[in-house]
């Protein structure tokens, strides 16, 4: 059996194009969030601070990833092409 031949119209590779900033936004929120959260358990081990400076990583984490995301989805579309390359 043989595959189905793919479409004529290439809109399906420019909806991938569109998609994959916002998937790239979701992972540089998560990663932020997760470094933020390292250093913060890593800061806590070394002074012995225990679980304060792991919270105010993640919060720092988190805002300053949510503020990046914000950044990118507000953007003109003008300026997210010129960011991207």
């Amino acid at each position: 059996m043989e595959p189905a031949p793919p479409p004529k119209d290439k809109s399906w590779v420019q909806s991938y194009a569109q998609s994959s900033q916002y998937i790239g936004a979701g992972i540089q929120l998560a990663a932020a969030i997760f470094l933020c959260l390292l250093g913060g358990n890593w800061l806590d081990q070394r002074w012995g601070t225990s679980p304060l400076l792991l919270i105010v990583g993640v919060f720092l984490g988190g805002g300053a990833g949510f503020y990046n995301l914000i950044k990118m989805l507000t953007a003109p579309p003008d300026d997210q092409h010129k960011e991207n390359k």
